[in-house]
């Protein structure tokens, strides 16, 4: 296979708004203000409040802590055990109802997940006036628009300007004595409509339609995003970049106590176990302190003189594409572990857990690209590397999976972006015994799985037919899901636009 030298792909980026993507306030987290988060519907209600206030949480904090520690306990939904029986998603009308070839794309995503999943899940739709119809008739089509699978909340005002990342900001977790789930918020979060998402579905939800537990809003003085966290049987992961951002923004706020004897970081750990899950062991992946991540850089184009397009030579190219920038530093290579992790159960005969690590190297191989052309030296497989051999040290069996590294070209800024395409950020279901069932249906050990071989990188079919021979090792039944292109190229995939709500045992 020869790797391309021109990639005029098939959808052109217009309104996705890319998920590393700040709002115009933040220049950079460590000069947030604390979020105060009313809901949507009243923000767009009221449009002339401020929309920030910025509050010290430390008292609140202490007191918090301290009644967590002897009275709550707090379970994370799993990321991959046992029936998937409720999912939110977020549909804005930008996406559904668009016009340009990214956002058709899109929404045939969206359809193929009303078509594809089990006949049991049931859908918690955020959306907005302008999309709902189109909303409706997909569910209409797929026959999941009856109230006992689907419950739609609809924004009052189509600005709301909610994203597809539903997965980022907050994580669900559950609390056994009280039977209540929460939507758990970190202290800041950098797109500010997504920010309010927790909020405005737990106002509107109704358990009583889905004839479950109350869903409510649990804030904390931590940061973290959901699609940087993941959630096996006995353990959670949370990537190290967050624990790292938890520890300066104690330093530079006070943000909450530190007892003495204590570090920062002793105090941040014991509160992500506090407040997110109180009963798993906790990893953060990432290199070690001293080897952090390259930042993003826009460089000159590195070769090709001669290559052109249109009559056009390209001036710029962007390397490790949503990477941290300027001073910022990062330990994670791949902007969060669920592009670049995947849960896969225990092996019966080792008892030992199972995770797949993404590896450019393994995608260059198997495409028989040529390394410098396919830009192997900015493709962090050292990181990569690292973090695998961290996660066995950890008591894990890893294997790898294939990353290609590809790029847009965009005519708009004369640039080259390179991004990756990700087979990790799957979604994956993992019964808990064999023959689990839910309301009559066997519950499969399934992989719902994004697809890359489509218009300029049709080479990629041979990484799609990889990815699925991977899963298929481990006794997964695949399922396609179609061109996630213009989800990778805005660092996402199907894993980051929904959040688990509800498992068949929803703290497995």
């Amino acid at each position: 296979m020869t790797f391309p030298e021109r990639a005029k792909p098939h959808f052109k980026p217009a309104n996705l708004k890319n998920r590393a993507q700040v709002d115009s306030w933040r220049v950079n987290w460590q000069k947030a203000p604390v979020l105060s988060r009313p809901s949507i519907n009243t923000v767009c209600s009221e449009k002339s409040q401020p929309i920030f206030t910025t509050t010290d949480h430390s008292v609140e904090t202490k007191k918090d802590v301290a009644v967590d520690q002897t009275q709550n306990q707090y379970r994370l939904v799993s990321s991959a055990h046992s029936a998937i029986l409720e999912m939110l998603l977020t549909c804005p009308h930008d996406e559904m109802i668009g016009e340009d070839q990214e956002s058709k794309l899109i929404k045939q995503v969206y359809e193929n997940i009303f078509a594809f999943m089990p006949k049991y899940t049931r859908f918690t739709i955020l959306t907005d006036k302008l999309a709902v119809d189109t909303v409706k008739d997909l569910l209409t089509k797929y026959e999941r628009n009856s109230p006992e699978l689907t419950q739609i909340i609809v924004a009052e005002d189509n600005s709301a300007n909610i994203s597809i990342w539903a997965e980022d900001a907050y994580v669900c977790n559950f609390n056994p004595e009280k039977n209540v789930r929460y939507l758990t918020t970190p202290i800041i979060f950098p797109r500010y409509a997504d920010s309010m998402i927790a909020t405005t579905v737990s106002n509107d939800y109704n358990e009583k339609q889905f004839e479950t537990t109350p869903l409510k809003v649990h804030p904390t003085s931590l940061i973290f995003q959901g699609g940087n966290t993941l959630i096996g049987d006995d353990f959670f992961m949370v990537g190290k970049d967050y624990l790292m951002n938890t520890i300066q923004f104690i330093k530079e706020h006070q943000s909450i106590a530190v007892p003495k004897g204590e570090t920062e970081k002793d105090v941040a750990i014991k509160c992500y176990k506090t407040y997110l899950d109180t009963t798993r062991r906790l990893i953060f992946p990432g290199t070690a302190d001293e080897r952090p991540c390259p930042n993003q850089i826009t460089v000159p184009f590195l070769d090709y003189d001669k290559d052109t397009l249109d009559g056009k030579q390209y001036r710029n190219e962007v390397l490790y594409f949503g990477n941290g920038r300027g001073a910022e530093k990062v330990w994670e290579p791949l902007f969060h572990i669920d592009m670049f992790i995947t849960l896969l159960g225990r092996n019966k005969e080792t008892n030992k857990y199972q995770v797949l690590v993404a590896s450019p190297k393994l995608a260059i191989q198997t495409l028989g690209w040529d390394k410098e052309k396919a830009r192997f030296a900015y493709a962090m497989q050292l990181s990569f590397d690292e973090i695998a051999k961290q996660l066995e040290d950890e008591g894990f069996e890893v294997d790898r999976m294939p990353l290609p590294m590809v790029y847009y070209d965009s005519e708009e800024d004369n640039t080259r972006y390179w991004y990756f395409t990700t087979y990790n950020n799957c979604l994956v279901q993992i019964p808990l015994e064999d023959n689990e069932t839910v309301n009559g249906i066997k519950v499969e050990k399934k992989v719902w799985l994004p697809q890359y071989g489509y218009g300029d990188w049709k080479d990629l079919e041979k990484t799609d037919k990889q990815a699925t021979e991977i899963f298929e090792k481990y006794g997964f039944t695949v399922q396609p899901m179609g061109d996630f292109h213009p989800f990778t190229y805005n660092l996402g995939a199907l894993h980051c636009i929904k959040k688990y709500l509800w498992r068949s045992v929803p703290s497995n």
